[in-house]
């Protein structure tokens, strides 16, 4: 029996579930799912072997309390010295004069923080989980059997979605992206990631099965010598839906960085055999011109997209200078947590379009250091910085399991740099999921036999279909 079995199944069927419900954009599903991780991580053994380990959990507690001090003091009516509430709560006294009662506090809005930390703490919960019960090969195998299959169902049903009622998600009528894929999220760049994850989640798999069976010989690719069998091609339709779905998003960043993603995964994966300057410029050249013949063919949105927007666009640089004079008059504690959206139209600039509604500052980090200050954002920059390098020593040092690490290192990734000109790890659903892999990746960065693992333990279940 392996460990923590209740955790791992248990976990396993969260990260399945969380895209379903609209991403989880919705308070009262996503306290569910917190209450679920809760469980989660209450049935879960605790095993930490090494400093590696004990710097990831110094890291988590870091977070943790420095997210606990600064809603404490933005919900507290007694300041630190020298932090003054926002100069709203004396315009309302004044408006209102009533000398507010209950007196004013940091956050621009009354009790917010407590309604916005439900993502928070599913990140949280979400890859501490997976770091516990990823420390067997199995669950860690089973986690990303499960990540990658049912992305590919996601990817089925918004196709199927996409062709016969392109205007609806689930049982909602879209206000936006009437005309391009989003599945069951409510924003196509969103979507795109996720099917760009699982899609390098496949290509990790049939590189790995291209080692297995001797595919990738001397640094040249043979073929010949490739057996099909119903297994193999589940697999490579389950790497050609997710990209399917993916190019139908028509996200630009979500396409490029998934591509980019794809190209790594296999690269590094297929490092040690692709031994020759030849076969690594082959195998790159292939990869780059597939995605070029899959842009012509399915990429119409975004190519045109490209063609009248380029890289860039949409008032996101206007947006990020008044986020940072947000977080320049808020340096300490912030505005706030979940309160970007009340206090964004007071800095928004003169050369941000006024069309929409700017809820998100398309930048997760510079929305994180406006809302909660820039001590806490400087520590969990940090936090990521030790999970990150520990992943990628992990990769280059690991021969078998390479997949693990490799996983959780690209796919955490990805995330991370989406998540600078957009805002897909403030969606539950996606955030969950890439905590997951990258809580797998930590978990499985150690060799077996630095992991203490017996050297005649069963080899971990393959991903099959």
């Amino acid at each position: 029996m392996s460990e923590n079995r209740v955790a791992t199944w248990l976990l396993a069927a969260i990260v399945a579930a969380a895209p379903l419900i609209y991403g989880l954009t919705d308070p009262a599903p996503l306290s569910v799912f917190v209450a679920m991780l809760a469980v989660a991580l209450l049935c879960c053994k605790p095993a930490l072997r090494g400093t590696g380990d004990w710097l990831l959990a110094g890291s988590l507690v870091a977070i943790g309390a420095g997210y606990a001090l600064v809603l404490w003091q933005q919900l507290s009516p007694d300041f630190w010295p020298g932090i003054q509430p926002d100069v709203v709560w004396k315009q309302m006294a004044d408006l209102l004069k009533d000398g507010t009662a209950n007196g004013p506090r940091i956050s621009v809005a009354r009790n917010q923080p407590l309604f916005a930390l439900g993502n928070v703490l599913a990140c949280l919960a979400a890859v501490t989980c997976a770091f516990f019960v990823a420390r067997n090969k199995r669950n860690a195998e089973l986690l990303l059997k499960v990540v990658a299959w049912s992305g590919t169902a996601y990817a089925v049903y918004g196709i199927c979605a996409f062709v016969l009622y392109p205007e609806f998600v689930l049982f909602r009528e879209k206000v936006l992206y009437r005309n391009v894929l989003t599945a069951t999220f409510m924003n196509r760049n969103t979507a795109a990631l996720y099917f760009g994850t699982c899609a390098v989640l496949w290509a990790l798999v049939l590189a790995r099965e291209a080692r297995r069976r001797d595919v990738v010989r001397n640094g040249a690719w043979q073929f010949g010598k490739l057996r099909w069998d119903w297994k193999l091609g589940a697999r490579c339709a389950g790497f050609l839906i997710c990209v399917l779905a993916m190019m139908l998003t028509g996200s630009r960043a979500g396409v490029a960085i998934s591509f980019a993603g794809i190209i790594a995964a296999v690269l590094v994966l297929l490092r040690r055999e692709l031994n020759s300057r030849r076969a690594r410029r082959w195998t790159l050249g292939s990869i780059v011109v597939g995605a070029g013949l899959l842009l012509l063919l399915l990429g119409g949105q975004v190519t045109e997209r490209l063609s009248e927007h380029g890289l860039t666009g949409g008032g996101r640089w206007e947006a990020y200078q008044s986020t940072v004079r947000m977080i320049a008059d808020h340096p300490v504690v912030g505005t706030g947590i979940g309160t970007f959206v009340f206090i964004f139209p007071r800095y928004r600039s003169g050369d941000v379009a006024i069309w929409g509604i700017w809820d998100k500052a398309h930048n997760t980090l510079l929305e994180l250091a406006a809302e909660a200050g820039l001590p806490l954002a400087i520590v969990i920059t940090l936090a990521w910085v030790i999970a990150l390098a520990l992943m990628l020593q992990g990769m280059l040092r690991r021969r078998r399991g390479t997949i693990y690490p490799t996983a959780g290192l690209i796919c955490g990734a990805m995330a991370l740099f989406h998540s600078m000109i957009d805002f897909s790890f403030q969606i539950p659903g996606f955030a969950i999921t890439a905590m997951v892999l990258v809580g797998v990746g930590l978990g499985q960065r150690e060799p077996d036999a630095r992991r203490g693992e017996a050297a005649s333990s069963p080899p971990a279940s393959r991903l099959t279909a």
